[in-house]
């Protein structure tokens, strides 16, 4: 690569039915375990509670996109997928 940055720093957003799904295909790719590292986040004290937090909210985030598919038009018929 000629831009500096290692493929580690490198996402591939490819399209999705939804908006929504970039960040679940962006967290798939492994940006919150690079950022995390970049951001020496390990030495962040996170209780319990807020630990339960972010899952839960990140199974929320999931189950709201799982329901949001963008209907597509093929060959006159509507399609889901």
């Amino acid at each position: 690569m000629f831009c500096h940055v290692t493929p580690q720093q490198v996402m591939g957003v490819h399209n999705v039915s939804s908006t929504y799904h970039v960040p679940l295909l962006m967290k798939d790719q492994g940006l919150i375990d690079f950022l995390a590292k970049k951001l020496d986040l390990a030495s962040v004290k996170i209780t319990k509670e807020l630990k339960q937090s972010g899952d839960n909210l990140s199974m929320r985030w999931k189950a709201l996109t799982s329901g949001y598919v963008k209907p597509k038009i093929e060959h006159g018929a509507w399609l889901t997928k």
